[in-house]
């Protein structure tokens, strides 16, 4: 619930209502005179209390809470990985052939990241 948005809405609709009243009564009664088209102050006034409306309920049916965000587990230890010396993929140290190009990882010196 947004109450800034529900405590704009009832004046921002009163004063649609009260435009709308003014300008129906101006395009009736001017209409018999034929000398006051009132007609752009009622559709004036339409709009502003769509307007209103529309942020009255906005106010009353959405929520402040903040969105929550499913993030990735951070992982606490660290993750040894190495480049394959032929191919160049990174690969996890404890495999034992090279899972891209199939070479034999055991008896090479391996560059470690971390």
């Amino acid at each position: 619930m947004r109450i800034g948005y529900i405590i704009a809405g009832i004046p921002v609709g009163l004063l649609g209502l009260g435009v709308t009243v003014v300008g129906y009564a101006g395009t009736a009664f001017g209409a018999q005179f034929g000398d006051y088209n009132a007609f752009p102050i009622l559709a004036v006034g339409i709009m502003v209390l769509i307007v209103g409306i529309v942020l009255f309920f906005y106010g009353c049916f959405t929520t402040t809470e903040p969105i929550k965000i499913q993030t990735h587990q951070t992982i606490n230890h660290p993750i040894n990985i190495m480049l394959c010396p032929k191919c160049r993929s990174r690969i996890s140290t404890d495999v034992n052939f090279c899972p891209r190009c199939g070479t034999d990882l055991r008896p090479i010196q391996m560059t470690w990241y971390n």
